[in-house]
């Protein structure tokens, strides 16, 4: 079984990737040639070429051995949505004479992310069996691969709590009370880095926002953040409610879009450079020496790899060592809110915002798991 699913994550992982590259060369010449989007368009590029020539997989060395190199390939995508981002961040600063549509901009950034997602998934979850596998010592029954039989939403909260109350406290030595209420016993199959990343980017959101809005108002007590999670037959719900002080209909129009825009700003908190790069558009030269470095590079590190490397992380890992120790601080990634729908999107769910001026926020937080019965598209 073992070796069927790797000779699956052989056939697939290449399509994708293709798939991947496609969608950066339908993008407006004077968008890919920006030097951050570039880059992302050659991290998938390398990596195809890599797998590409990787032997058939037919016995369980081999397939120990794709599996361990595909995730140590999958290391030069870590800094995949920050990079990209910003490239975007800067084509959307671009002149609207030259027909580049912020709102085009925002449907590639959704399909790359997906794509993304599925294959992060497929890579982790076949590469954690492997692993189990491999080191044939009793693993949790609860368990199976990158998926978690019984996530607890009430911990989920606890763990991304404490991260955000941390970072809160270093920031402004103080942090409001983040209240659970509803069905805290209630567990579901789903994935818990998707969900404790989802959790922690809501709750970053709603503690900043509470502790700048009491310290607009003059007031010493913050009123706390309300979490409450409502569980049912096929599907479980997250309803994450604060007293920030909420923001305007115009920002929340703007809320999911990729990189912001200048003009449109969420609690003042987002800030765009004066100037931003749009690369080298016009100087062919300087765009194919920054490709044959860009390259040689990023084969190098794929050609490091050693069946003696630490074994791969979990998704979970994957995902906070993506954005980084402390995920960004309390400042607004420019990412976050979308990175996190599409999360919730990915098992069928999602997440909606309402707000009301001067008052305060809540969140809704649909998600669909495993149990729901909604097919879901690796």
């Amino acid at each position: 079984k073992i070796v069927l699913a790797v000779q699956y994550l052989q056939k697939e992982l290449p399509v994708r990737l293709a798939h991947a590259v496609q969608l950066f060369q339908h993008l407006p010449y004077i968008v890919a040639v920006n030097p951050h989007i570039l880059e992302v368009m050659l991290v998938n590029l390398v990596t195809f070429d890599a797998l590409r020539g990787l032997p058939p997989v037919e016995t369980y060395e081999q397939a120990k051995h794709y599996a361990g190199f595909a995730m140590h390939a999958a290391q030069l995508h870590m800094n995949f949505l920050p990079t990209l981002v910003s490239g975007i961040s800067a084509a959307k600063m671009l002149p609207s004479e030259l027909g580049v549509s912020a709102t085009e901009l925002d449907l590639f950034m959704d399909d790359v992310v997906r794509q993304r997602l599925n294959r992060r998934v497929i890579l982790a979850h076949i590469a954690a069996l492997v692993e189990a596998f491999q080191k044939k010592t009793a693993h949790d029954e609860d368990w199976l691969g990158a998926f978690h039989g019984r996530c607890s939403p009430a911990e989920e909260i606890g763990h991304a709590t404490e991260i955000v109350r941390e970072l809160s406290m270093r920031r402004f030595g103080k942090c409001p009370e983040v209240r659970i209420e509803g069905d805290k016993d209630a567990v579901f199959k789903y994935l818990p880095g998707h969900l404790k990343y989802i959790l922690f980017e809501l709750l970053k959101n709603a503690v900043r926002h509470t502790v700048d809005w009491s310290m607009r108002q003059r007031t010493e007590q913050l009123p706390p953040v309300i979490v409450r999670i409502c569980d049912s037959p096929d599907r479980l719900y997250i309803k994450i409610q604060d007293l920030g002080g909420g923001f305007g209909a115009e920002a929340v129009r703007h809320a999911w879009e990729w990189g912001g825009r200048k003009k449109f700003q969420i609690k003042d908190s987002l800030q765009l450079p004066e100037t931003m790069d749009t690369g080298d558009a016009g100087d062919v030269d300087k765009t194919e020496e920054l490709i044959r470095t860009k390259r040689g590079e990023m084969e190098a590190f794929i050609k490091s790899y050693s069946q003696t490397d630490k074994p791969p992380i979990g998704l979970t890992e994957w995902i906070f060592t993506e954005h980084g120790s402390d995920m960004g601080g309390l400042t607004t990634s420019r990412h976050g809110l979308p990175v996190a729908r599409a999360y919730a999107r990915y098992l069928g769910g999602d997440i909606a915002i309402e707000t009301l001026h001067g008052v305060g926020s809540t969140v809704y937080v649909t998600l669909g798991g495993l149990d729901s019965g909604d097919r879901i598209t690796f």
